[in-house]
């Protein structure tokens, strides 16, 4: 029977007000109570919420789906394949040589007898022996600019002197000097070279020197008489930038000096 709360002496105050004071109680801590528990809470949230956490916070842990592959599987997939007669794929040996792959030199090799300049190639040569100054006229990408130099050096003008071609921009004369390199099968910079402003890609192996218009003006300040080349050429001179028409004043001065041979493409 419950105990009566108005008997004299025998009333318990602890269970009369624990009613009132068990919302206070802290759960987590047992039934000691603890009048800081709310305070740790708040501080425990807090810090939480500082604290660097990496992944999802709703991600499981699950193990990777690893299947065990046994050696003697192995062998039972391997023996169920069934072995192929190659006998109808073998070539002879002579059939390989010929459909080989070519290599990269070869079919640049090739791709020079493709353009329209290549049946032109000795008429040039022989216009280049006869005259001092030779215009040429040709669409583009027919070949004049990285054929030309080519064929002279491959008929011995380069032994006299290099043979320079000049570019109004400096772009087309790294990049053409590139090109003519992968032609000739060597590295830029030493047989084929370029020089550009604050940029100097030849040695003194250079032979065929490609360069701006400007980069030929610096040059005749030292050399008025272009000695050192056997053959110049002026590109893309239909543009008549101030540089080229300069350009054609000190050649054809420099021309009485020594017998150069100098092209001049329009």
């Amino acid at each position: 029977m419950p105990e009566a709360y108005d008997q004299e002496g025998g009333v318990n105050q602890e269970k009369r007000f624990a009613v009132a004071l068990q919302r206070y109680r802290d759960t987590s801590v047992g039934d000691k109570m603890d009048p800081f528990a709310e305070q740790d809470a708040w501080e425990d949230h807090q810090i939480g919420k500082a604290t660097l956490k990496f992944g999802s916070k709703n991600k499981k842990q699950t193990s990777e789906d690893y299947q065990f592959v046994f050696e003697d599987q192995i062998d039972f997939i391997r023996a169920s394949v069934m072995e192929g007669d190659e006998s109808h794929y073998e070539l002879p040996a002579e059939s390989l040589d010929k459909s080989g792959e070519k290599s990269a030199l070869e079919k640049l090799q090739e791709e020079r007898k493709t353009l329209p300049i290549y049946p032109y190639r000795d008429e040039l040569l022989q216009a280049v022996n006869d005259h001092q100054v030779i215009v040429i006229v040709g669409e583009t990408g027919s070949g004049k600019t990285t054929q030309i130099p080519q064929y002279l050096h491959e008929a011995g003008y380069t032994k006299q002197g290099k043979v320079g071609c000049t570019q109004p921009r400096r772009v087309a004369a790294m990049s053409v000097a590139a090109r003519v390199s992968q032609e000739m099968g060597v590295k830029l910079g030493h047989e084929v070279g370029y020089s550009i402003r604050f940029e100097d890609c030849t040695s003194e192996k250079t032979v065929l020197k490609y360069m701006t218009d400007g980069m030929l003006l610096r040059e005749f300040l030292g050399e008025p008489d272009l000695a050192s080349y056997s053959v110049v050429m002026v590109d893309e001179a239909h543009e008549r930038t101030l540089s080229t028409d300069i350009l054609f004043g000190l050649v054809k001065a420099s021309k009485y000096s020594q017998p150069l041979n100098i092209d001049k493409y329009l």
